[in-house]
């Protein structure tokens, strides 16, 4: 019984939060303008400063214009959940890397549209974060990523791998060599 009240009160509060949650067009407050904030827009949706209304995040505005004028678009945006630009853009013969912004991240090569690229690292370099990330020539992670003087394996998505030994930065042809063994006896993928 006690779990059902629980549930109820879990419904109850999900409800009232949906209810704040105003949809595109509609008026909201921003929470850093320092006004009170009383509605938040949608997930996909920001809350414009000057009209105080919600507005589609970039990557969605672009899709629904898109969709509304019902072209053959050569670049049709590859958008994340939170309506920011995937990281890898593709047109109909090759694929490039962007920031969130979806702005084309020149320093990064393109790549042909069957490759396995991914340019996450490359919108991670382009981004604030408090340490560079390396990167190759195609936006994606190097098998070995260093903090300071310390340095480590990582996979495809930068993720440092488990059950591996941290190293010093000085062999790094050695180091490379490691990872990839490492990757290979793991069964993960490299590119």
């Amino acid at each position: 019984m006690d779990v059902l009240n629980r549930m109820d009160h879990i419904v109850v509060v999900v409800h009232r939060v949906l209810n704040f949650l105003v949809h595109e067009n509609d008026h909201c407050f921003d929470f850093h303008s320092g006004t009170q904030p009383i509605k938040e827009c949608r997930p996909g949706l920001v809350c414009n400063k000057k009209t105080n209304k919600c507005e589609l995040l970039k990557c969605f505005d672009q899709l629904k214009k898109l969709n509304k004028n019902d072209t053959n678009s050569i670049l049709i945006p590859n958008c994340k959940p939170d309506g920011t630009f995937a990281p890898r853009q593709c047109n109909k013969t090759s694929c490039y890397c962007v920031s969130f912004h979806g702005q084309l991240l020149t320093q990064f090569k393109s790549s042909s549209i069957d490759s396995k690229r991914y340019c996450h690292c490359a919108q991670l370099f382009n981004g604030n974060i408090s340490w560079k990330t390396r990167c190759d020539k195609y936006g994606d992670y190097l098998l070995v990523q260093c903090k300071g003087k310390i340095c480590y394996c990582v996979n495809l998505d930068g993720k440092i791998l488990k059950n591996m030994e941290f190293f010093s930065r000085t062999k790094s042809v050695e180091n490379e060599q490691y990872c990839l063994n490492l990757q290979k006896k793991k069964g993960i993928k490299t590119i």
